[in-house]
């Protein structure tokens, strides 16, 4: 029976995601300390009822007890087989690639998977903490940072713990940790299995998300409690001198494991009730405009009025949120789920640099749901890319659309989409976005696979005329020498995505080839590309990116790093205007 719920379990886990291997090991490893455990154990008789066997029955012999564990064993990963194995089965005979393991290589455009190092592994970990404790949506609903201040202290709290029980054995005066790192031994064998797959992932994606270290809740919170209770000895030192087990050093623990599963269960209910459900609520009809926005009375189709709006007032800097609130009106029932679309463009240049699209209300509030009264108050995010161009200014430009087709509502003038001007004093507003600190135009290190990061740009002009050259110095580094030559590539691109120019050289005009690049060192790479003489005015973007000369093969970008990578890297856009 054991064995079977284990088998449905682990083959269950399988199929949700590859990872589940992982509970399957778990599983049979009980299985195994439960074969060895009758070897090594003392031969005691019972001294217990709860270890008798019940009357008119027969203790089982040694021999007994292990072939109902061998079988239990045997059920376990036959059932496991039987619930995922046709998945990997399908899989070898569709695409010859049981865990679609090169499908997620393709997916990812990763072409050789570079294993990190222990130090960056566990840097990424650091980073992806709080999306383990507590993240909510698209990883972009929180909860306060006070609360991940004290997990984290928590859980630093309990490393240090491990580390006194360690040095109160070999003290001497911790007579229970032998007996209790005996027991400990399956649980960190389990975090070990984590730890690989995560190492793996790291490599595939360049990054790791809170969720991956779900199949390791168990041995996590077992060597969390197991940590923190060791300090009951700096509560009670005296209770360490009798025995680590004392009443007053039980009580003491016991209390901190209560504490931590009651802080636990609050932060839990908290989310619930005071993070997610705000979230997820529709956003509230008004029925004034507050006085603090900014009335205006643009005018949609099908009776829909943009009545206000409010705009961020500071400056802001690449790699940061734009945020913004929009007051929706509708004047008749709405028949069509319209969804709203907001661009933050470019005033030099035009282009596009961040843009949000989405339902109102977080995406929970189509518009044929809006009331015919009120005001419907509707928050937005833009996420300025850390690459954009500084500074800058330019003008947020909003309108409605329908998601399964992307048709526009068209404006009553006709427009498909309307800029948000406000004036002040006779000035139209405009948001500046400010470089980010560092010595060069734009500061943002991005990275590519093989160690190769660029830490970025400087570009003179970005408003041109045909004929003209552009110049652009790309700042590069690596961590860790290069075996081959790569060569830089600069394209110039239309909006159907079409080259227009482009160089391709080594760094530095051949003066810096990567394989001489040392780790951590700085390099200055200048190029200039000549503009067609007929091109004709409008946006193109500049976009770079690294390829082996002799194979042709590119340089992917780290995943995670722009959109799930790619092989090219877009730094802006520029603007080419008449003569």
């Amino acid at each position: 029976r054991h064995g079977l719920a284990a088998g449905l379990l682990a083959g269950l886990a399988i199929l949700t995601k590859p990872t589940g291997w992982i509970a399957g090991l778990g599983l049979a490893a009980v299985f195994v300390k439960r074969i060895v455990q009758p070897l090594t154990a003392n031969r005691r008789p019972p001294t217990t009822a709860r270890h008798l066997p019940p009357r008119n029955q027969k203790p089982k012999t040694r021999n007994q007890k292990l072939f109902t564990i061998h079988y239990s064993l045997f059920i376990m990963l036959l059932t496991a087989l039987t619930v995922a194995g046709w998945w990997i089965w399908r899989n070898q005979l569709l695409y010859h690639d049981p865990l679609l393991r090169n499908y997620m290589l393709a997916y990812l455009n990763v072409a050789s998977p570079q294993l990190p190092t222990p130090l960056q592994l566990w840097q990424r970990f650091l980073e992806a903490e709080i999306s383990f404790w507590a993240t909510f949506g698209w990883l972009n609903i929180t909860i306060p940072e006070a609360f991940y201040t004290i997990y984290r202290l928590i859980l630093r709290f309990s490393w240090l713990g491990l580390g006194v029980g360690m040095a109160l054995w070999l003290l001497g005066r911790n007579k229970d940790w032998q007996t209790i790192a005996h027991r400990m031994w399956l649980p960190l064998l389990w975090l070990a299995a984590t730890a690989a797959t995560m190492w793996q992932w790291v490599a595939l994606a360049g990054g790791i998300q809170g969720r991956l270290l779900f199949p390791a809740i168990v041995p996590l919170a077992l060597l969390t409690v197991w940590g923190a209770s060791h300090w009951s000895f700096v509560l009670c030192p005296s209770s360490f001198v009798i025995r680590h087990s004392s009443l007053v050093a039980r009580h003491a623990s016991r209390s901190f494991a209560f504490l931590l599963l009651s802080y636990f269960l609050g932060v839990s209910l908290y989310s619930l009730f005071f993070v997610l459900r705000p979230a997820y609520a529709p956003p509230p009809i008004l029925d004034s405009l507050p006085a603090s926005v900014y009335s205006t009375n643009i005018q949609f189709e099908e009776g829909i009025t943009l009545s206000g709006y409010a705009l961020p007032d500071a400056p802001l800097q690449p790699g940061q949120l734009a945020k913004l609130t929009l007051y929706w009106r509708a004047n008749a029932p709405i028949d069509r789920p319209y969804a709203v679309f907001v661009h933050a463009v470019d005033a030099e240049t035009g282009a596009i640099i961040a843009q949000s699209q989405s339902f109102a209300g977080r995406g929970l509030f189509p518009a044929d749901q809006w009331p015919a009264t009120g005001y419907v108050q509707d928050h937005l995010t833009l996420s300025i890319p850390g690459l954009t161009y500084a500074p800058a200014t330019g003008n947020f430009v909003v309108g409605l659309f329908l998601p399964e087709t992307g048709e526009r509502l068209l404006l009553q003038n006709g427009g498909t989409s309307a800029a948000l001007r406000e004036y002040f004093d006779g000035v139209q507003y405009k948001f500046r976005l400010l470089p980010n600190p560092g010595p060069f135009d734009v500061n943002w290190q991005v990275n590519f696979e093989r160690g190769i990061s660029l830490r970025g740009y400087d570009l003179p002009r970005r408003i041109l005329s045909p004929g003209d050259a552009l110049a652009l110095t790309l700042h590069w580094q690596t961590n860790r020498p290069l075996q081959n030559n790569y060569t830089v590539f600069v394209h110039l691109l239309n909006r159907q995505g079409e080259r227009i120019a482009q160089r391709d050289s080594w760094p530095a005009n051949g003066q810096a080839p990567t394989a001489a690049w040392l780790p951590d060192q700085p390099i200055s790479d200048s190029h200039q590309i000549t503009l067609p003489p007929n091109l004709p005015p409008g946006g193109y973007r500049l976009a770079v990116g690294l390829y082996n000369g002799e194979t042709g093969e590119r340089i992917p970008l780290q995943t995670g790093e722009v959109l799930f990578g790619g092989d090219m890297l877009t730094l802006t856009e520029i603007a080419v205007s008449p003569y």
